[in-house]
């Protein structure tokens, strides 16, 4: 739904009236890799992974996964950008 007019015509059949689409820049920081590790492993995907594939299995990929994000003063950063819309009923 990143298509503005894709997600304009959902609230329309959804019997909404659209009337703003924002973007906004937004990310995550952690201080290091490990605190990363634990913040992605708080998710209730990530508790339902380590019932699968057990815990090291999860917080492995989840280092591999935030290595690319991580600083020179070894924080991580990972920027993203949201897209929503505002509409009334």
């Amino acid at each position: 739904l990143s298509d503005r007019e894709k997600l304009r015509g959902l609230a329309v059949a959804a019997g909404l009236a659209p009337e703003e689409i924002v973007d906004l820049d937004s990310g995550w920081a952690y201080p290091d890799l490990e605190t990363g590790v634990r913040g992605l492993g708080s998710s209730g995907v990530a508790t339902f992974a380590r019932g699968l594939v057990g815990p090291e299995a999860v917080d492995e990929a989840h280092r591999a996964a935030l290595t690319r994000f991580r600083q020179d003063d070894g924080t991580i950063r990972i920027r993203t950008a949201w897209r929503f819309l505002v509409a009334r009923v």
